[in-house]
């Protein structure tokens, strides 16, 4: 999947201002909750957001998904201070 996005990534950018693209998200559940993933393409990495309402996340769930994912050879983000939160995303 790394791959892939970042394929579609770069091939985008080559059509557009590369600085428009901040991230691609896929959307999933997780322990019985609407969950995302995201890629950031300025870091090149992914990371889990699980939102709990309108405006607080389950950051818990979202740590015990990175570390499911990551096991698996996903590449996650380390810093939780660059999980940013994408709030009503239209899905």
């Amino acid at each position: 999947m790394t791959n892939s996005v970042f394929t579609i990534g770069n091939a985008l950018s080559i059509e557009a201002d590369p600085g428009i693209m901040i991230a691609a998200v896929w959307s999933t559940h997780y322990a019985g909750s609407a969950a995302y993933w995201l890629y950031t393409y300025q870091r090149k990495t992914f990371y889990p957001f699980i939102p709990r309402g309108s405006d607080d996340r389950d950051h818990p769930a979202e740590l015990n998904l990175a570390k499911l994912l990551s096991r698996q050879g996903m590449v996650v983000e380390r810093s939780t201070e660059h999980w940013y939160p994408l709030w009503d995303i239209p899905f």
